[in-house]
């Protein structure tokens, strides 16, 4: 049975505390981020080295979802997303103390499957404890993403330049451990959020979860990897057919097992799959586009890096000001109705920009950033809404492993893919002293073909969208009940 609503007191207390840990973990990679050439220096290591205190986080953090996704069901969400709070403390503060670069990479991977376990627990607490204000509180959560984008550069630079870059993960330490202790309090026992533990009988699958976790990590580091590396480089020649072909193995094992890490079962609901295929397009649309925008601003505008910088704050700024109230919309209209028309709304503003992108001044990419970002805010909420909602009580974790790594296999395709598009048209397009003073044309063709493949890829996203409104109509589809259903008469 799911929870009575919340008072309004608890739930801001209830939301305040899931959209924290979201805050604090794009806030911090945000600040890593703008600190590597600090690292570099003080570790006296070159960049491609230090690139790896970014890398190892994001390797581990999309390849454990999938296990924590199952174990959030089997050992309760809430105590899942507490001990995931507790070790994203415990790998901060390891960072914090690193003493150098092999312990901080090593710290880092710890810190990456930490925030993956706390923020798999995150996702699915929301439609368990707030089953009538679902869509609301992801738009907050939208919220503290985009807020923990904002600041997180802003903050990592004064932290490193006024303290030390040790301070950007101490810091985590005091805000983690309130929260923990806010949580504790506050989120209520699974067995009053509906959720059912499976049987003690049941197994956890340990050989899918190696299958899945190495043949992620190998797949996962051919793809970011190869650009820098060349996709004729041993390492990606080895790495990219070993990943494939561990990730064929474990979906074989996943199909046969009785107890799998991904439930196949969740994917014969067509609106759970089109969600989570609507999720993977606009991923791998929102990677794309801002590996590209700041070639744009700077090698065809002329802006400086920090210039470049500002005039990209417009979309977290935007996308964290409505992201809530895309998510109160979604609460009220079809969730499908509400991406479909967002997916159709990011596709003219890229459309409307890649005729205007050529135009003298700033005015035509701020108000694709604005509108791209509108655009989003509404997607974002509404298909987490639909999709986590579509999911069973007891299956939420397992839901919110698969949605968090196709959202990351997203954001990895997107690189790589708008990398190749751009390059297509722009020889070497990222050793930008050789394109400066190139041929603008040159650079606009470029720039044109990678937000056409902006465009389609955000029409296939609301064509999906469209797909999934007739499988989402009524109380029973909000409830979970239609993927029951759906399972028992597979299982039998």
């Amino acid at each position: 049975m799911a929870s009575e609503r919340p008072a309004s007191s608890s739930y801001y207390w209830l939301v305040g505390s899931i959209a924290l840990a979201v805050f604090m973990s794009k806030l911090d990679s945000t600040a890593v981020n703008i600190s590597l050439p600090t690292l570099a220096r003080h570790f006296d290591v070159p960049l491609s080295d230090v690139s790896w205190v970014m890398l190892s986080f994001l390797l581990l953090h999309t390849n454990t979802m999938l296990i924590f996704g199952k174990l959030a069901d089997r050992i309760g969400l809430k105590r899942s997303f507490i001990i995931g709070y507790l070790l994203f403390v415990l790998s901060s503060l390891l960072c914090g103390l690193s003493s150098n670069l092999t312990i901080l990479i090593a710290s880092r991977c710890f810190q990456g499957a930490a925030a993956a376990m706390m923020l798999i627990a995150a996702f699915a607490l929301i439609p368990s404890v707030l089953p009538d204000r679902t869509g609301t509180a992801y738009g907050v959560m939208a919220s503290a993403a985009g807020l923990g984008g904002i600041v997180g550069a802003p903050m990592g630079g004064f932290i490193t330049g006024l303290l030390s870059w040790k301070w950007i993960f101490l810091i985590n330490i005091p805000v983690g451990v309130a929260a923990v202790i806010v949580g504790q309090k506050i989120l209520p026992d699974d067995r009053l959020t509906g959720a059912k533990r499976p049987a003690k009988e049941e197994r956890f699958d340990l050989p899918g979860a190696v299958l899945s976790f190495f043949g992620l990590i190998f797949f996962i580091y051919a793809m970011t990897r190869a650009r820098s590396l060349g996709w004729s480089s041993p390492s990606i020649v080895y790495s990219m057919p070993l990943g494939i072909a561990l990730l064929a193995a474990f979906f074989v094992r996943e199909k046969y097992c009785s107890s799998p890490l991904i439930d196949f079962r969740l994917f014969a609901v067509p609106g759970f799959t089109l969600g989570v295929m609507s999720a993977l397009l606009c991923f791998i649309v929102m990677s794309g586009v801002f590996l590209i925008l700041p070639f744009y601003l700077e090698l065809f505008k002329g802006l400086r890096a920090e210039q470049a910088g500002v005039v990209i704050m417009f979309y977290p700024v935007v996308y964290m000001i409505f992201s809530p109230l895309g998510g109160r919309l979604s609460d009220r209209v079809d969730p499908g109705i509400v991406c479909m028309a967002s997916m159709l709304s990011a596709a003219a503003a890229a459309s409307v920009f890649i005729f205007t992108m050529g135009s003298p001044g700033l005015f035509p990419v701020i108000l694709f950033l604005v509108w791209f970002a509108l655009s989003y805010c509404f997607f974002l909420s509404s298909n987490n809404n639909k999709i986590m909602n579509l999911a069973p009580a007891d299956r939420k974790g397992v839901a919110s492993g698969v949605l968090g790594t196709f959202v990351s296999l997203g954001t990895v395709f997107g690189v790589d893919l708008f990398t190749g598009i751009f390059s297509s048209a722009v020889p070497d397009p990222l050793a930008s002293g050789k394109i400066v003073s190139g041929s603008p044309e040159i650079l606009l063709t470029g720039f044109e073909r990678a937000f056409g493949a902006a465009v389609i890829a955000c029409l296939l996203a609301a064509v999906f969208s469209f797909l999934s409104i007739r499988r989402w109509s009524g109380k029973e589809a909000v409830q979970g009940i239609e993927v029951e259903k759906s399972i028992q008469r597979r299982s039998t």
